[in-house]
């Protein structure tokens, strides 16, 4: 099971409109931080540091209404905060095919897909933005 551990929004010109922590629900205990994805360390989700998640929702809610999403792996995202939107103002770089792998030849009948696959997140900030990122 996933939980919302983090949400960061911002807008064309790079300024932050949201960037927060969520709590976790307590009835769903974090097995795993995914710290070297993610950033995420337990002392990040204390009930003093962390956002409610219902209100985190709320406000990114309010905040993509009318507004075009973008970002990478957007259906994990927006399945994790229970929330939809439209697709015609979504542009997910995980499913746009310039940035994707090209798919293999096949030479053989093992080959199980010749389909074109998603790029990491990481590999596509150092090539495309020249940044480090999940260091």
């Amino acid at each position: 099971e996933h939980a919302l551990a983090r949400v960061s929004l911002v807008d064309w010109n790079n300024a932050v409109l949201l960037d927060t922590h969520v709590r976790v629900s307590e009835s769903t205990p974090v097995t795993d931080y995914r710290t070297f994805v993610s950033g995420v360390r337990e002392e990040h989700l204390q009930p003093d540091v962390a956002m409610e998640s219902e209100k985190c929702i709320a406000i990114v809610t309010k905040l993509l209404q009318g507004r075009i999403l973008v970002g990478h792996g957007l259906k994990n995202d927006l399945t994790v905060l229970g929330i939809t939107h439209p697709w015609y103002n979504t542009r997910d770089t995980a499913k746009y095919e310039p940035f994707m792998k090209k798919a293999k030849k096949v030479t053989d009948s093992l080959s199980t897909s010749t389909l074109p696959r998603s790029r990491k997140l990481k590999d596509l900030a150092l090539t495309k933005l020249h940044r480090v990122i999940q260091k």
